[in-house]
């Protein structure tokens, strides 16, 4: 501590005191002057500094292209996105179902507002000057030039903030414009930038690869003729809408522009996996064929996926925030260890053969709706939507889920009117948790859903099969409603005999 000048001189003697209350006084006036003495120094914030060159490579066979120099390319540095907290808690706690979350998945830069935002000089040069030490995500890009985004860069206090050789030469490449129609095979190269402006259709064989991002306009489809291949793993790819993509202004996602949707027509069987797709109005489109998804991410739009092809596996991947349906199915299909959560009607499965198992459903308008066919709904968490499942004349079977109550109804059923007469379905709901005490679990008598028709009708046209299932509710009378709560409904839901415990294979099993 540095030596500092008494503010007053007292003079004691040890004898006018009892030595104690002495003892005490001196320690009392130690503690004051440290006191003082503090307050006289703050702690700033480490900085540090960031600095790198951006190198344009033409590599097309465009002599427009040729670089005269590197300046004005714009540099800017960003905070971490916010990861979800309920996608980082289910990461945690479901290791294998879905996908791991990371700024890949979610940062955005449009939806932030920069922290420090330079320019290169001709060289190709820039420096970002005192900003606290921590991680950070970079964004470079130009106009003609595409984008490119650097995750997680660490800024501590030495004088060389970066130490990767990547980073220390960030090279940008001219934007490609797809034509209207692209006759040949074509590659979405990695770090490459693709504007599509117009309703395009690609012809040939199409590559999808790691850290291309394909922007499209608002309004606009991307259609895709022949084979389609995506990387197994790697860093992601991204189609989203082109919106905004070059401002530094910040903007939130719902007044983000959305593009119309992405079909895939060619080949018999496509794997379509490891990317990221934003702010579609119509969702990835699989009309023939059969389709496997895995490792993707769709979020923030109307419509995430619409398959009506022969057969589709659609297995680890998170579904999103979308406004209307988010997935909808009508063609056999096994639906597995996907986290699907905040969408309207979330999965809507049509008149086929369904195996719908071991995923996450939460905070959904509707979790799942089926629709005539053949479907096996077993082993997935349902919680906190507001209708888990809503029938429209079909008769799956339920059973090993967990149900952790529903704002409206976990299982409720609902006719379908067709051709001047209604169809029904009988569900068989056993083996399942029910844990709610206060909501009704089961309803024969539906609430009227806008959309469908027929939806405010009783869907069955016998009693209801519920039994075998834990009700954490001892009182399980007062958790269903038929024919004993309202003269609207003639049958009953049946469900003893009950289980006096929770039944342990019930739910996601991962």
């Amino acid at each position: 501590m540095k030596n500092i000048k008494p503010l007053f001189t007292l003079h004691l003697s040890p004898f006018t005191l009892p030595s104690s209350l002495f003892t005490l006084l001196l320690i009392t006036l130690h503690l004051s002057l440290f006191t003082l003495t503090s307050c006289n120094s703050t702690t700033k914030p480490k900085t540090g500094s960031l600095s790198g060159r951006v190198i344009l490579v033409n590599d097309t066979d465009n002599p427009s292209f040729d670089p005269i120099d590197f300046s004005g390319i714009t540099v800017a540095l960003y905070e971490l996105a916010d990861l979800d907290t309920t996608l980082i808690r289910l990461n945690y706690q479901y290791s294998n179902i879905g996908l791991q979350i990371n700024q890949q998945t979610e940062f955005d830069h449009r939806t932030q507002k920069a922290l420090y935002i330079t320019q290169t000089s001709a060289d190709g040069n820039f420096s970002i000057e005192k900003q606290k030490v921590g991680t950070y995500n970079l964004v470079i890009y130009q106009e003609g030039w595409g984008v490119r985004y650097i995750y997680n860069i660490k800024i501590d206090d030495s004088k060389s903030a970066i130490q990767s050789e990547e980073v220390l030469n960030i090279e940008l490449y001219p934007e490609t414009h797809l034509p209207q129609t692209q006759l040949e095979d074509f590659i979405f190269k990695e770090d490459h930038t693709y504007i599509i402006k117009n309703d395009t259709i690609l012809m040939g064989r199409a590559q999808i690869e790691n850290r291309c991002f394909i922007l499209i306009d608002e309004g606009v489809r991307l259609d895709f003729h022949n084979e389609v291949s995506t990387p197994v793993q790697g860093d992601r790819w991204k189609i989203d809408v082109s919106d905004r993509f070059f401002d530094s202004n910040k903007a939130t996602r719902e007044e983000l522009k959305r593009f119309q949707k992405i079909t895939l027509n060619g080949a018999d069987e496509i794997e379509f996996r490891n990317g990221v797709i934003s702010s579609c109005i119509d969702g990835l489109n699989r009309p023939v064929g059969a389709i496997s998804v895995n490792d993707m991410v769709f979020k923030q739009g109307e419509t995430a996926f619409v398959f009506t092809g022969s057969h589709a596996r659609f297995e680890n991947n998170i579904v999103r925030d979308f406004k209307n349906r988010a997935c909808y199915f009508t063609g056999d299909a096994e639906i597995s260890k996907n986290i699907m959560i905040r969408n309207h009607d979330n999965l809507l499965i049509n008149d086929h053969v369904y195996d719908i198992h071991d995923n996450y459903i939460a905070l959904n308008w509707v979790g799942i709706r089926p629709v005539y066919g053949n479907a096996h709904i077993h082993n997935n968490d349902f919680v906190q939507n507001t209708y888990a499942i809503s029938t429209l004349a079909s008769s799956p079977l339920i059973d090993y889920n967990l149900f952790h109550g529903s704002t409206r109804y976990c299982v409720q059923t609902q006719a379908n009117y067709v051709q001047v007469y209604f169809d029904y379905g009988n569900p068989v709901v056993n083996f399942n948790n029910f844990l709610s005490k206060d909501k009704i679990i089961i309803s024969l008598l539906p609430d009227s859903h806008p959309g469908y028709y027929g939806s405010s009708k009783v869907g069955v046209d016998k009693d209801l099969n519920a039994k075998h299932n834990y009700w954490l509710s001892s009182n399980v009378e007062e958790l269903v409603y038929d024919s004993e709560d309202s003269d609207k409904v003639r049958f009953r839901v049946l469900y003893n005999p009950v289980k006096n415990s929770r039944i342990m294979n019930a739910g996601i099993r991962f």
